[in-house]
């Protein structure tokens, strides 16, 4: 059996090094290397890998970001590599996925990679094992930024730039100060990815940075206004107006 890798990793002598190690194996073929996150996921999706080597601290999107993006639509076994992501190491072990913390040995990573070979044939096992750590994530509000695919280009947006959210169909509009950008998603799968106490839902169709938000007006018939500093006006929804009352006042939305 011969499977297919891709090495992600930001520094070229650490993805040599990897290249190199694993080049003393038969069972190994290196299909890309790949030095920053939106690279990685084009080229996870692209080619297919069986096995991703996937460095945490990356530009344009870390692996956590890739992990995200990629396990929509492929599922490779994954080996992470740190110099120092604490909470990572913290993250995996909880998970039994594998990590290599750098500087690693040719031994530690062969280790590893017989490890990933033998989970390819438990691929079930070895995704949901992803799928719990991906949910662990969301839970901690560690999502930081959102991949929009336009005009050709995937990039990440922070979400701290974003100051609402608006859904049409299968699709929502992140609304920044200056600029537009569609993903495909519904809004209550994006609202379950946000962190609550930065995003609160005042509409069926809308989501609102707190951040943005410069006061909340009484309108007709005991409806509401939510004013944001950009000054948009948004109707704030009769079943969403509570949960918006008390995330202003610092108390948790609920669920």
């Amino acid at each position: 059996m011969i499977v297919r890798a891709l090495i992600a990793d930001d520094e070229p002598p650490a993805r040599s090094k990897v290249r190199k190690f694993l080049q003393a194996r038969n069972d190994i073929e290196v299909v890309a290397e790949t030095g920053d996150g939106i690279e990685t996921i084009e080229k996870t999706l692209e080619l297919r890998p069986d096995l991703l080597l996937l460095d945490i601290q990356m530009p344009r999107g870390d692996g956590f970001d890739v992990l995200r993006e990629v396990y929509r639509q492929e599922k490779p076994i994954v080996i992470f590599t740190t110099a120092y992501d604490e909470y990572a190491i913290r993250a995996f072990e909880v998970e039994a996925l594998d990590y290599l913390l750098k500087p690693f040995t040719s031994e530690r990573l062969n280790a590893a990679v017989d490890r990933a070979i033998r989970s390819l044939e438990k691929g079930k096992e070895s995704t949901e094992q992803v799928a719990r750590l991906l949910d662990g994530l969301r839970a901690s509000n560690r999502i930081q930024r959102l991949l929009v695919r336009a005009d050709g280009r995937i990039f990440f947006v922070k979400t701290s730039d974003i100051e609402w959210i608006e859904a049409e169909e299968k699709y929502v509009f992140l609304h920044t100060r200056s600029q537009r950008h569609m993903i495909r998603q519904s809004i209550s799968a994006l609202e379950a990815q946000l962190a609550p106490a930065s995003f609160v839902r005042i509409h069926r169709c809308h989501l609102i940075n707190l951040e943005a938000l410069q006061e909340i007006v009484p309108w007709a018939h005991g409806d509401y206004l939510a004013i944001l500093k950009s000054g948009v006006r948004l109707n704030v929804g009769r079943n969403f107006k509570d949960n918006l009352l008390r995330s202003v006042a610092g108390e948790q939305p609920s669920v």
